[in-house]
């Protein structure tokens, strides 16, 4: 077998390799977009919500602003207080607002728990 044989059958091998490798590298750089969408989705969703200003659906969850009478009030209660620190920048917040707190097994949840729940809105 001559040499230039040999080199072309090397070469033949090296592009099929090549191939699979490029196949191999592709599906793994899906997997990868895969992973960092579905990670990110809430933030995603939020950015969406935001620049399509979108109104989120009416909660029954009556947010309180004062948290110190909440604190309070869970004294003579006896129940926890939640609360929800939020923004209006915050993409995983907005998110929230829009299918977490109108949920109806949420707000069942929190309305029987907690204490009428206490807010705080960060605004900057």
């Amino acid at each position: 077998m001559s040499d230039v044989t040999v080199m072309n059958r090397a070469r033949r091998a090296g592009a099929v390799l090549g191939t699979r490798m490029a196949r191999h590298e592709r599906m793994l750089w899906a997997a990868l977009v895969v992973l960092v969408v579905s990670v990110q989705w809430p933030a995603l969703k939020g950015f969406y919500y935001r620049a399509a200003d979108v109104a989120p659906p009416p909660s029954s969850i009556k947010w309180r602003t004062d948290l110190a009478s909440a604190l309070l009030e869970t004294q003579r209660t006896d129940k926890a207080v939640l609360v929800d620190f939020s923004a209006d920048w915050c993409p995983p917040c907005i998110v929230m607002k829009h299918d977490v707190w109108p949920d109806d097994a949420v707000e069942n949840t929190v309305s029987q728990s907690f204490l009428r729940s206490a807010t705080h809105r960060c605004l900057s």
